[in-house]
């Protein structure tokens, strides 16, 4: 039975990038389909962006990149000790781009618009 196993061929060796459509741009594959498929993205602030007083690694960037491509973002809390502009205040202290208080939407925001 050994004797068998070492007389039959190897079996081919392939990787993911065979069996995919190979990539065309800069941008991953599973991302243009992210970016095609959805237009508007929420985004949790305290934990996701920052964690205490420090911002989450690449947290701008992903923002920027989404901004860019001229998808809408909303930020998102359920901390209400803050007002919406005193959020995109703290938003963009991190360097996260923020255009104005509308696209932060609060828990005290969500009770008073109630």
């Amino acid at each position: 039975r050994t004797e068998r196993l070492e007389r039959l061929p190897p079996l081919p060796v392939t990787t993911r990038m065979q069996n995919e459509e190979k990539e065309t741009s800069a941008i991953p594959k599973w991302e243009r389909k992210l970016l095609e498929k959805y237009h508007t993205f929420l985004f949790d602030c305290d934990g996701v962006l920052w964690r205490g007083g420090q911002k989450v690694e690449g947290a701008p960037d992903v923002v920027k990149k989404l901004m860019d491509s001229g998808k809408k973002v909303f930020f998102v809390t359920n901390n209400s000790t803050k007002s919406r502009k005193q959020y995109v205040t703290k938003i963009s202290k991190f360097g996260i781009p923020i255009k104005d208080s509308s696209q932060v939407l609060s828990s005290a925001y969500a009770a008073a618009s109630y």
